[in-house]
This record gives C-alpha cells, sequence and structure tokens, in this order.
C-alpha cells in the first residue's frame, strides 16, 4: 500500500504521455513505443517495464501491446477512462494528500497549506499555479460521466415519466443529453454557471428539447420553478452538511407537488470491509469540506431541506440513485 502513489505517477504518465495511442496499431518494441511518445529510451524502456508489470501492456516476445486495462487508458475511446485517470493523479491532487495530516488534525481542507488558495475552485483561475487544471476538472468529470450516465440509464428508475428536467450543476450536460436521448418525450435544461453554460454543447438531435441557464444553486432564484425532476450528480458530495442542506432547499423550494428530486451519489456503507466511497470521502475533506454520506446521512439532510426520501437504486457503476420527493 506504501507504494500507491508509484503506482498512480506511472498510470498518470503512461496515459498523459499517450502510450495507448503509440500502439492503436499493435505491438511495438520497447524501444520504438520510448521515441513515438517522447521519452528518453533507456528511462522510457524502464518505465514501459514498470507498466507491464502493472498490468497496462502485455509482452509478446520482445515487444508489448495493449491489456484490457492499458486500452481504457486510450483518450479517444468513447469509454475511456483517461481523463479521469489524469485528474485523479493530477499533481494537485496529490499535493492535496501531502495535506492529509493537516486534515486529521484541524479538520479542515488543507489546500491552503498544500496548493496556496483559499479554495479548491480557485484553481480554475487561469492566473494559478495550475492554469490547466480547469480543462483536465472539465474533461476528467466528462471522461468519468459517460460510464456513470450509461449504468444510470441501464437502472431500474423509469424516468421516463417526468417531461421537464432540470439537471442542476450539470457542467457539460452529459446526464441530461443521455436522458433526453433515452426519453423522447421529456425536455430538459442544464443550470450552472455562466463560464460552465457556456461550454456546453446541445447536439443537433437534441434542438428544441434541450437548453441552458446560468445562475449558482447557492441562489435560490437560479432553480427553475415547476420542473417535474431535478437531478443532482456529484454536487451534495462537494459541501459540508450546512451549504448542502441550502442546495437541496433550494430545489424543494422551486418543486412542484408530486415533483421528484434525484441525487446520484456514492454510499458509504454501513458495513465493514473496502469501498472506494471510504477513500473519496477523505478526498473530498482534504480538497473541498465535502464529504461522501451513508444513506441515513443522506436522509438527515433531505429532511432538513424539507424533502423525504422515497427510494435508493444501485447501478452498475460506484454511484447510487437516491429518490426523494417534498415531505
Amino acid at each position: 500500500m506504501a507504494t500507491g502513489h508509484w503506482k498512480s505517477a506511472v498510470v498518470r504518465e503512461f496515459t498523459g504521455m499517450d502510450v495507448p495511442a503509440a500502439l492503436k496499431d499493435g505491438p511495438l518494441p520497447y524501444e520504438e513505443i520510448a521515441r513515438r511518445c517522447g521519452m528518453h529510451v533507456g528511462a522510457g524502456t524502464r518505465f514501459l517495464r514498470a507498466a507491464e508489470g502493472l498490468g497496462l501492456l502485455v509482452k509478446e516476445g520482445e515487444m508489448l501491446r495493449l491489456s484490457e486495462m492499458g486500452a481504457l487508458l486510450d483518450k479517444e475511446r468513447s469509454d475511456s477512462f483517461a481523463y479521469t485517470a489524469l485528474l485523479e493523479s493530477s499533481i494537485p491532487h496529490v499535493l492535496a494528500w501531502t495535506g492529509l495530516q493537516e486534515f486529521l488534525t484541524t479538520g479542515e481542507k488543507s489546500v491552503q497549506s498544500t496548493l496556496k488558495v483559499d479554495n479548491y475552485w480557485e484553481l480554475f483561475n487561469p492566473e494559478s499555479a495550475f492554469p490547466n487544471h480547469v480543462e483536465l476538472f472539465s474533461k476528467g468529470m466528462s471522461s468519468g460521466s459517460n460510464i456513470e450516465v450509461a449504468s444510470v440509464l441501464r437502472s431500474e428508475v423509469d424516468f421516463s415519466v417526468h417531461k421537464t428536467v432540470a439537471d442542476v450543476g450539470g457542467s457539460e450536460g452529459k446526464l441530461l443529453i443521455g436522458l433526453l436521448e433515452a426519453c423522447p418525450g421529456s425536455t430538459g435544461v442544464v443550470v450552472d454557471l455562466p463560464e460552465v453554460v457556456g461550454r456546453v454543447q446541445v447536439p443537433a438531435h437534441l434542438e428544441g428539447r434541450m437548453s441552458t441557464s446560468a445562475g449558482s444553486f447557492l441562489d435560490r432564484s437560479a432553480i427553475p420553478s415547476g420542473m417535474d425532476a431535478y437531478l443532482l450528480k456529484h454536487i451534495i458530495h462537494d459541501w459540508d452538511d450546512e451549504p448542502s442542506v441550502q442546495i437541496l432547499s433550494n430545489i424543494a423550494q422551486a418543486m412542484q407537488d408530486g415533483a421528484a428530486v434525484y441525487l446520484f451519489e456514492m454510499i458509504v456503507p454501513e458495513e465493514d470491509g473496502p469501498d472506494l466511497s471510504k477513500m473519496f470521502d477523505l478526498h473530498m475533506g482534504l480538497i473541498l469540506s465535502g464529504k461522501e454520506r451513508t444513506v441515513e446521512e443522506f436522509e438527515t439532510l433531505l429532511q432538513a431541506a424539507g424533502l423525504k426520501l422515497l427510494e435508493v437504486h444501485r447501478t452498475e457503476s460506484h454511484i447510487f440513485i437516491l429518490k426523494a420527493t417534498k415531505s
């Protein structure tokens, strides 16, 4: 376990230096892969040997080819995990974790000391020490979203009963696009900050059914009233309890009777044993003062906002669907 950061660094450079692209046409010798990826041949050969040891590559004689796992880091694949891997292994995220002891002793996020910013979102400023992080964050969220949206649409939840839908904090609108494609009788709007919705690209086949609205979900007036359903994917885990209740209260006030709100989040299991949510919970505390929650903790938040938890559905991915309505 103590060498886990070594492995994430290998994954970061394997993806960032485009090893999968170099091998898209089949196996190559170590030296040729290194040259195509702009590596020093000697150091690159050692790196590729390590990547093979991690299962990213498969040796065939004196050549290497991509493994199934390594192929998932190809940036051009529709189901690519590349940008999610690059985001989670990025230098800002690595540095944030060096503040774990500070978080454990103070209970406060560590980004002030580790990244020299007051909060994580300041990294999105072009003048920050990591000017490309906002683009990486957007691509990372989009990359992971493709997998999550597919799992949501294969779940047992029938979203077609909702004719009007608001994707609150919906970023590039991946979830809403998937839902509208699966539910031809529905229309929807992506609600997010002006600089975010400005990047939303409405597919031609959804023109007239999909729109955008600029605003913050912390502002009640930004939430469209009277929609049949409100979607919040990976929003509540970014925030501590008080702002989470404010966000959910804003949604509740905008809801009409019979409307539903859907949270798409990890759930921390009550039982012992390994689970990604337990590590992600620490990650959210380190960078955002956010947290992953148990079902009971979600229920408490919803009740404080005037909402009632109705259903919890597991998906094929690591996220769950929590459905609530007005109390």
